[in-house]
């Protein structure tokens, strides 16, 4: 088992649509590279930032009940 860090990131609501998120997300994804096997993902399934980890590649390996009550997608990025 490898220890891994544990980050959320998110984008004020006023700077959506901008690509902010996908940039953050692809600049995760190279400084984790080289340093973890994968980076895996909880989000909610009526999120539509689960659209954008699907874009840049995540893959949804698996479902789970949140907090809330509701359906999480589990998303795996392979490094």
């Amino acid at each position: 088992t490898i220890a891994a860090p544990e980050l959320a990131i998110a984008v004020l609501p006023t700077h959506r649509n901008r690509q902010i998120g996908q940039r953050l997300l692809k600049a995760l994804i190279d400084e984790a590279r080289g340093h973890y096997p994968a980076i895996m993902l909880n989000v909610r399934e009526n999120n539509p930032a689960a659209h954008l980890y699907q874009r840049v590649g995540f893959i949804t390996v698996g479902k789970m009940t949140n907090r809330a009550g509701g359906v999480s997608l589990i998303m795996q990025y392979d490094l």
